[in-house]
């Protein structure tokens, strides 16, 4: 078995995990109100798997992005070709349509004009932005008043 197969594997074993513990946790609280008040408690199950979907999204981008890249990255932004400089990593807060999600990714620096990258950021699609392509849509879809593919 690959090395990536058994790290989704264990992704899958840690979420179902969290998530049957998360359920428990939620069945408790809500069980544990003295009446039961339908609307609260559905405004507090919505909240607390948003809350473990932010997690669970945490957890799958905990190694996006980070680490040594396969080939040199160059710059070659109105000068010659330089090979950029890695300066460390850096976190980055996502807006997404459960909620922020944290997630580090390693910066690049040109010596010689000082553009920055941040390859994770491309991989993901989040480049000089702080939503996710999801909730981006989401947006799109609520500024057009739902009309989006010719559907309204």
């Amino acid at each position: 078995m690959s090395r990536a197969i058994r790290g989704v594997k264990k992704l899958q074993a840690l979420i179902q995990a969290e998530s049957q513990a998360e359920t428990a946790r939620i069945i408790q609280r809500v069980q544990r109100e003295a009446g039961l008040d339908l609307e609260a408690a559905e405004f507090y199950v919505r909240s607390a798997v948003l809350e473990l979907g932010s997690r669970v999204l945490e957890r799958v981008l905990h190694n996006v992005g980070v680490g040594r890249q396969d080939k040199p990255r160059v710059c070659a932004d109105k000068h010659l070709p330089r090979k950029m400089v890695s300066t460390g990593v850096r976190v980055k807060t996502l807006q997404t349509i459960v909620g922020p999600v944290r997630f580090a990714r390693s910066r690049y620096v040109c010596p010689g004009c000082g553009a920055v990258e941040y390859p994770g950021d491309t991989l993901l699609g989040v480049e000089q932005t702080g939503f996710s392509p999801g909730l981006r849509r989401l947006m799109t879809r609520a500024g057009l008043g739902g009309a989006v593919g010719g559907r309204a």
